[in-house]
């Protein structure tokens, strides 16, 4: 069975980014009858919060984004991953690295291989004992990276086709516990989406280089038959799916900015008159106000008549968000103001 997740850090509250790609995964896994689970990454104890978590729960609700099962939260598996940090480390396959962040970013000529920063150039690979003792003495404290093994990793993404990629073509050698004793991202996703049977893989094009990565965590694991298959979010083709409630939600390649998901309920709440919020320069979000459901196609319609295309409809509680090119915006704004007057009439 197609199985899909959703896997935010509670570090703040939801902004239509997070929206937009929750939604490609819900609505991929619901169209085909498949499982969605949520995970909440909260590793990180200085930007995660517990209340955070709450909040983004009810505010998937809100949007009507279910899930089927919740895993256990990542900070409630420290002992796991690090049994499997154990594994790796047992076998030769990692090393301390006493290099800051700071001196990383000053690599002359290191180009960004993704969010993670410049490729790692093995400095602290070939440490003896005695050098590593000289660091800490220094009072340089240590995160502990993968000795990355050599060959190629395939793997066929969706949108993208077959990729090949090598593990210095992702920058190297790569972190498996941070300076802090804080478990990794890479480790902890990857024995993650491998215990939940995790079949599709929704992610950016900006971290596809995590997939290899986290494919030869789960073949050194033991656990490679955990990641079936994965696609991209940053930019997806235009589609059309069916939700189970029948509407139709329509998606266009474009990367959401950070505006946040409240203002939008705020806007809901306080007035029946549509309200707008950019997104990027060349489009822009109308959120109004529809108590029933069955009244969606109406609105839509009534903007769409006027030469205006409806790039994403979400219903989201009783408010509708549509989003619209920037420079149409005027016209779909006096075109949902006067349907929204009717249906509420």
């Amino acid at each position: 069975m197609l199985t899909g997740r959703f896997a935010p850090s509670p570090s703040g509250r939801m902004h239509l980014g997070n929206v937009f790609y929750a939604l490609l995964a819900w609505l991929s896994v619901r169209s085909r009858g498949g499982r969605m689970l949520l995970r909440i990454e909260d590793l990180d104890p200085d930007r995660c919060r517990p209340e955070y978590a709450e909040t983004l729960k009810r505010d998937l609700d809100w949007l009507g984004l279910d899930w089927d099962a919740e895993q256990t939260p990542q900070s409630r598996r420290t002992e796991a991953y690090r049994a499997e940090f154990d594994k790796l480390a047992a076998l030769g396959l990692v090393y301390p690295c006493y290099c800051t962040r700071k001196e990383l970013r000053q690599l002359a000529g290191a180009p960004h291989v993704d969010d993670v920063g410049a490729p790692y150039p093995g400095t602290c690979r070939h440490l003896g004992q005695e050098e590593r003792r000289l660091r800490e003495a220094q009072g340089r404290r240590a995160c502990l990276r993968l000795r990355c093994p050599e060959g190629c990793f395939h793997f066929r993404d969706g949108l993208l086709g077959e990729q090949s990629f090598t593990l210095e073509d992702c920058g190297g050698d790569f972190a498996l516990r941070r300076s802090d004793g804080v478990v990794a991202y890479q480790l902890a996703v990857a024995l993650d989406d491998a215990l939940m049977g995790i079949t599709q893989v929704v992610r950016g094009r900006d971290i596809l280089t995590s997939t290899p990565r986290q494919l030869a965590l789960l073949r050194l694991t033991g656990a490679e038959e955990g990641l079936a298959a994965l696609c991209r979010q940053a930019e997806i083709a235009p589609f059309s799916l069916q939700s189970v409630c029948g509407e139709t939600a329509a998606i266009l390649p474009m990367a959401p900015g950070s505006e946040a998901l409240h203002r939008l309920q705020e806007q809901a709440q306080q007035t029946l008159q549509p309200k707008r919020c950019t997104l990027r320069e060349n489009l822009s979000v109308l959120a109004a106000l529809c108590r029933s459901t069955a009244s969606v196609p109406a609105l839509v319609q009534a903007v769409e008549s006027g030469g205006v295309p409806v790039h994403l409809l979400l219903k989201c509680g009783e408010c509708v968000l549509l989003l619209v090119n920037d420079s149409q915006y005027e016209q779909a704004l006096r075109a949902a103001y006067a349907a929204s007057r009717q249906l509420r009439d």
